[in-house]
């Protein structure tokens, strides 16, 4: 739920690890980049790609919000396809505060076509979750098992599968 650049700070100072923080950056992306393009084994998380279908043929707008970087973000869409189903994608390398900051949500809902009270975020961190909180706009929080020890007691409802996600489940949470 943090950008790269905040991780990789926080890493600096705790074990006071030499170099520069974009060092560091450009160093872990090249690697990531560099597996994520040769390895022929990833995929998405199981029922992502037929729930993103699902949302985008029942005219449900999606927009990502993520920490991730631009270039990781168009990585991944490129690679699963995923560019026709969003009408928006923000980084949070664009805003200077990383979530819990509210920031990036605030400003996928001033893009999406419905109002806040309409959004729902769908978030696997504390942070990430804390964001939503903060923006005041619904959250469903996913509890992974790529991401241990994250608390989403603060989501409005919790799923473990994305499977058991559609659209109908979606429009009937609010």
């Amino acid at each position: 739920g943090q950008s790269t650049k905040n991780v990789y700070q926080i890493l600096k100072d705790k074990f006071d690890l030499k170099g520069e923080v974009n060092d560091l950056v450009l160093r872990k992306r090249a690697i990531f980049n560099e597996a994520f393009d040769t390895k022929p084994d990833l995929y998405l998380i199981d029922g992502v790609e037929q729930l993103i279908k699902d949302l985008h043929q029942n005219n449900i707008e999606l927009i990502l919000a993520s920490s991730a970087s631009k270039s990781t973000i168009d990585r991944v869409f490129n690679r699963f396809n995923l560019n026709q189903y969003f009408s928006h994608k923000v980084s949070g390398e664009s805003f200077p505060k990383s979530k819990p900051d509210p920031a990036i949500f605030l400003h996928a809902a001033d893009l999406a076509k419905s109002t806040n009270e309409e959004c729902i975020v769908i978030e696997d961190s504390t942070n990430g979750v804390e964001a939503a909180y903060r923006a005041n706009i619904y959250c469903l929080g996913y509890k992974s098992e790529n991401s241990k020890k994250q608390n989403l007691e603060k989501a409005n409802a919790i799923v473990d599968d994305f499977n058991t996600i559609n659209a109908t489940f979606i429009k009937e949470l609010k």
